[in-house]
């Protein structure tokens, strides 16, 4: 199934504060990033340093002074930089962001609801190599000041660490673990919470930083980076697969047949049926794309759907 609507652009022209939203002639979103087990994965031509100009032209007063907070924010993170010309504009217009299964049963511990990695991903500019080593250093900071906050609340501060995958360095965290008693049977061990899903990671990959929830994720996409497809005609592009997010379900069924039967009443039976329902659904949609195209004259927006089974 395939579906395009068509919106020309108004004869006086696109506004002056869309030159950061439309590509130039020949140029478009990076190709799409498709690690294994992916779900879902976007690709965005934004030239985020021309669309921070005419802020004060397109937001309210309210979210304009909300920037400004980010501005210097941002700031004292990278060395004093502007943010739209020191931080944005060291970055490209290439973005991509992914979405991804993990390898569960590789976990330690194992939670109890298993949740998809997701990954940005941002093209730094090949003539500011000091920025891109600001963009580590921050994600450490980050890092430390999470750890502030759960200092607080108790919770389990995140581990900082480092490895080498093919050639290319990983910034690494994982949750500490809790501790567990050597005759503690399993049972009785009570659930694992859902933070050990996350091992936060960042890495540079050539021109391409990579900052991710999973490190699984990020040693999958350090693998895709290197071997880049072409760029596509569009400013976006999203791809969703949806046999990926059914198998998402399925491997939560046992949580999801619980919760159904606590918050609605149903027995076992109607729980099962009910969660067996969208995970058919969800691979019947199969494999979807979406795409905008931002041209001088129109713009395009084009869907499709390769149904499933």
């Amino acid at each position: 199934m395939a579906a395009e609507l068509i919106v020309p652009v108004p004869p006086g022209g696109r506004d002056p504060a869309s030159r950061g939203v439309v590509p130039p002639e020949g140029s478009g979103a990076p190709a799409l990033a498709k690690p294994p087990g992916m779900i879902a994965s976007l690709s965005l031509w934004r030239d985020l340093s021309a669309v921070w100009e005419p802020r004060a032209a397109l937001l309210p007063p309210e979210a304009v002074q909300g920037l400004a907070q980010l501005d210097t924010f941002a700031g004292q993170f990278f060395g004093g930089r502007d943010f739209g010309t020191g931080v944005l504009g060291a970055l490209t217009s290439d973005w991509r962001l992914v979405v991804a299964m993990q390898d569960h049963a590789a976990m330690s511990p194992v939670p109890d609801v298993k949740l998809p990695a997701f990954a940005l991903v941002a093209d730094v500019r090949p003539d500011d190599d000091d920025f891109a080593a600001r963009l580590k250093v921050a994600f450490q900071s980050f890092v430390g000041l999470a750890n502030l906050g759960v200092a607080q609340s108790k919770a389990p501060p995140l581990e900082l660490g480092s490895e080498t995958f093919e050639g290319v360095t990983i910034s690494t965290t994982r949750f500490m673990a809790p501790a567990r008693k050597a005759d503690e049977e399993a049972d009785a061990r009570g659930p694992v919470h859902s933070r050990h899903n996350f091992s936060p990671s960042a890495a540079q990959v050539g021109g391409h930083f990579v900052l991710s929830s999973s490190l699984g994720l990020t040693r999958d996409l350090i693998k895709a980076l290197k071997s880049p497809g072409e760029p596509a005609a569009v400013t976006l592009a999203v791809e969703a697969e949806g046999a990926a997010l059914a198998g998402l379900v399925d491997v939560n069924r046992k949580r999801l047949v619980m919760q159904s039967m606590l918050e609605k009443g149903h027995d076992k039976d109607q729980a099962e049926a009910e969660v067996d329902m969208l995970a058919s659904l969800l691979r019947y949609l199969g494999h979807g794309r979406l795409s905008i195209a931002d041209r001088e004259d129109a713009t395009r927006v084009g869907l499709e759907f390769s149904l499933g089974k």
